[in-house]
């Protein structure tokens, strides 16, 4: 079953509030309840809440989880939440920020961990963009894809 993974949309990332990105995440979470798909928000430690207008959305929404990070990879802490709570999941579609780390992190090591990813570029940002919107940084594995 896919879930939808959303990195770090955080008060404190200057990359989460642009509009454009929030609005492409908006759209995934829609797409994501409509087929009652899990949804997994990861949040860097310390650094604020998910932005009110994706929290909101969520609200009450009975497949929502909470996962907390202290490193740009949260793909570990991701998959033992999966596992503790015995959650059907084997891939995930991926949104967030910041592209050229967090998100690229967390989805190389749940590709590792036998994940199949799909990151969404029109919904992932960065304040690096010169590094952002080099999608080649990413490591050659094949069960990640990029759209």
């Amino acid at each position: 079953m896919n879930a939808l993974l959303i990195i770090d949309m955080q008060e404190f990332f200057t990359a989460s509030k642009k509009q454009r990105t929030i609005n492409e995440c908006v759209k995934l979470i829609q797409e994501a309840k409509k087929k009652q798909q899990h949804i997994i928000l990861v949040e860097y430690t310390s650094f604020g809440n998910t932005l009110s207008q994706l929290t909101n959305m969520l609200s009450k929404y009975g497949k929502l989880h909470k996962i907390e990070k202290a490193t740009d990879d949260g793909g570990d802490n991701v998959h033992r939440y999966i596992l503790k709570e015995k959650l059907n999941i084997s891939s995930f579609t991926v949104c967030g920020v910041n592209s050229d780390a967090c998100v690229r992190e967390t989805s190389e090591r749940l590709a590792e961990l036998g994940y199949n990813i799909v990151i969404v570029k029109s919904a992932c940002n960065t304040t690096l963009h010169w590094c952002g919107k080099n999608w080649s940084l990413y490591r050659k594995l094949k069960n990640i894809k990029k759209i």
